[in-house]
């Protein structure tokens, strides 16, 4: 579903986008809000859409504060029950195959970031009889694999990106219209 672009760093979204639910929802709860609902909007799309660069940052709390603070919300904004829906709605609807794939590696790999970061808990981590379950070449032989699961996972968002922004388009160039991807 292609409800939102990103051109010359501003967030695009279709005006149809509007008459969905959702969306609408957002819009109706900000009337004569204009530059409230279009700040709103860019919020849903920076902190849900695999694009944005703020995807990388898997804390949705951290994530919240740095989106909000880069796309000068109000410093005490809180997404509304209307943002949190529609950042629901859009998360289910632009899911793919691989999409999913991705965000199940990205919090596999804050798992291994939360066990790395507290090595000495790693280490005193011990099965039922009291042996311990990691040594330290359990850890550096994890560390020497960082390099490679930080490139296997830049390479898979790189390929999530292209099957999205490749749904969005027909064969010949021509683009989709909204009911193609069966909204």
């Amino acid at each position: 579903m292609q409800l939102f672009q990103l051109k010359n760093y501003n967030v695009i979204f279709e005006p149809i986008t509007m008459e969905i639910g959702e969306f609408a929802a957002v819009r109706d709860s900000n009337k004569g809000k204009d530059n409230l609902i279009i700040k709103e909007m860019s919020f849903i799309w920076f902190f849900a859409d695999i694009r944005s660069d703020f995807q990388n940052v898997i804390d949705e709390e951290e994530r919240t504060k740095e989106v909000i603070a880069s796309i000068s919300l109000p410093a005490k904004w809180k997404p509304s029950k209307e943002v949190l829906l529609a950042i629901e709605f859009y998360k289910e609807h632009s899911k793919t195959a691989s999409s999913g794939l991705y965000e199940a590696s990205m919090r596999a790999a804050q798992f291994i970031e939360g066990k790395l970061n507290d090595p000495a808990g790693l280490l005193g981590e011990v099965d039922a009889k009291g042996n311990n379950i990691y040594k330290i070449t359990d850890i550096t032989t994890l560390l020497k694999s960082v390099p490679q699961i930080m490139k296997n996972l830049a390479e898979a968002r790189i390929q999530v990106i292209k099957e999205i922004e490749s749904k969005s388009k027909l064969k010949g160039g021509k683009e989709k219209s909204m009911f193609e991807d069966d909204i």
